[in-house]
């Protein structure tokens, strides 16, 4: 939908949009949108309206938590407001004076150009597997960022407003988790949710203090995988439904076009062909919405281990990219030599936005910011953003700016070996206190912890072992694929990935002999990918 005063004026529930008119304003949204203290949907939007006029747009619309889409008009003036959640998980794209949920329609009103491919942004893409920093297949298109909001006047122009969020310098006074769930459980009232369940702390907390709310807890994975082994404990000792899936490529031929409308072509079709099949049987067992573990990484160590001891001091952004971001580079010897500079390059350019925006916080929150604002919003957005597109969104809580905020601020001990968690989780769900996690540690205290020390050191052992096997070029020495077993093979053979890949080719990103045969899983999807995508703007 491409927003504007009569769009906005008109009914949107066919697009997925609820509606509200009310203070003068009206109000269309879709996703999972609520502020603090106010059920989610339509009593959070009459809340955000009512201050609207008195705060203005940058105040009045900073509460809005979840992830969504909103757009307000205002009737006395006709202007229009849009604006994202705040990391801007969901995607809206902006191309000179136009705004679009729909990245191929965005394009298609525009003019598909070829010339205006952004041969940058897609060497991102194929290096790391998302775009990066707003960009998109197109130069002329961006996406916007979670403190954005895009004021549209009645004449059609368009300027830039950011919303009040707070941020690293400026941080919230202390986070109380105890009143953020309470507020939580108003806004979820009416939900049929289903957990995201995991072996995991993140996921497993949740399932702690909201075991109450919970219609069931699903985990997809292949038979072998330890996190369905794990999650099914938990959620058994927790007396809760849980639901495995087990992806399938079948059909996957059949479904590639939708995926692609579904992802704006923003994520690999083969990665989110798993993410679909489970939103649909959620979907079909009558769910409204899922919440997952995303961001609960931020509460705890994990982006900094590899900096332990030496946790003081300034960033090591390259140190934080090898180990963390990229451990396994993709080679770029088959691509076209022409292109793979870019692709090389994109590392730099990826550097460079963490040097800008944090180089100058200490490292641990550095490290915790650069995952919170430059690869979540990134990796997850354009699932969370199809999920709301097919009408079941997801929402994270502890992906929350103001706890995370909060969590960076805590002494590195506070987070330690996932301390924060382990002790929430033995307190909101004893009965799951002594099951042990992926990484081997339980939420037991006190000298009962120590029965979990083997478990954990083993864990840490093949977790270094698989850092260097990444590191070195080696076979990998922990398997952790969602996907079928057959995909790549099946993916193959699709009839469209032949023209894809000569698309590809065509526009000097390949080389002339280069074939499909020899790509590993990760750019294979990549390349399909962005072969599909150039190829649906150029038939629109």
């Amino acid at each position: 939908m491409i927003f504007d005063q009569r769009s906005i004026s008109d009914d949107v529930t066919a697009a997925g949009y609820e509606r509200l008119e009310c203070h003068g304003f009206v109000a269309v949204w879709r996703g999972f949108l609520f502020v603090r203290g106010e059920v989610a949907g339509p009593q959070s939007v009459r809340a955000l309206l009512a201050s609207f006029l008195q705060l203005g747009p940058e105040a009045a619309l900073a509460p809005a938590k979840g992830s969504f889409l909103l757009a307000i008009r205002d009737c006395r003036s006709s202007e229009i407001f849009v604006c994202v959640d705040p990391f801007g998980l969901t995607r809206l794209f902006a191309a000179n004076a136009l705004l679009s949920d729909d990245l191929f329609e965005l394009i298609s009103r525009i003019g598909y150009d070829e010339s205006q491919i952004d041969y940058s942004a897609l060497a991102f893409f194929l290096r790391f597997g998302f775009y990066g920093m707003g960009r998109t297949i197109d130069r002329r298109v961006r996406f916007l960022a979670g403190d954005e909001i895009a004021h549209r006047s009645s004449s059609g122009s368009i300027k830039w407003l950011r919303k009040s969020l707070p941020d690293f310098r400026n941080a919230p006074e202390r986070f109380d988790f105890g009143a953020y769930l309470r507020d939580l459980r108003i806004a979820l009232r009416g939900q049929r949710i289903s957990l995201d369940l995991t072996g995991g702390y993140d996921s497993r907390l949740l399932a702690a203090c909201l075991k109450d709310l919970l219609a069931e807890t699903a985990t997809t994975g292949q038979p072998g995988n330890r996190d369905v082994a794990i999650a099914a404990r938990v959620a058994a000792a927790l007396k809760l439904p849980h639901v495995t899936t087990r992806h399938d490529i079948s059909g996957f031929a059949d479904r590639a076009a939708m995926l692609l409308h579904l992802t704006h072509g923003q994520t690999g079709l083969l990665t989110y062909d798993h993410v679909y099949q489970l939103t649909r049987e959620r979907q079909a067992r009558g769910m409204t919405l899922i919440i997952a573990g995303i961001g609960g990484e931020l509460w705890k160590d994990i982006l900094w281990l590899q900096d332990f001891p030496y946790l003081s001091g300034p960033p090591e952004f390259e140190r934080l990219f090898r180990t963390r971001l990229e451990p396994r580079a993709i080679s770029s010897s088959s691509l076209d030599p022409s292109f793979a500079a870019a692709f090389e390059g994109a590392k730099e350019i990826y550097l460079g936005a963490m040097k800008r925006q944090f180089g100058d916080i200490p490292r641990t929150a550095a490290n915790d910011l650069v995952y919170a604002f430059l690869r979540i919003p990134y990796t997850a957005g354009p699932s969370v953003t199809a999920g709301i597109e097919m009408g079941l969104p997801t929402f994270s809580p502890l992906y929350d700016l103001d706890g995370v905020l909060d969590s960076m601020h805590k002494p590195p001990r506070e987070r330690l070996f996932a301390r924060w968690h382990r002790t929430k989780i033995a307190r909101f769900a004893p009965e799951i206190a002594k099951l042990r996690a992926d990484d081997g540690f339980s939420a037991r205290t006190g000298w009962s912890s120590l029965a979990d020390v083997p478990s954990y050191v083993t864990n840490k052992v093949l977790r270094l072992s698989q850092k260097i096997a990444q590191r070195f070029g080696l076979p990998d020495i922990r398997h952790l694929s969602l996907d079928d077993p057959a995909t790549l093979a099946a993916a193959r053979g699709l009839p469209f990935a032949a023209p894809a890949f000569d698309k590809m080719r065509a526009l000097h990103l390949l080389s002339e002999n280069a074939n499909a045969a020899q790509f590993g899983r990760a750019l294979f999807d990549r390349l399909l990918t962005s072969g599909m995508t150039i190829g649906e703007l150029e038939s629109r």
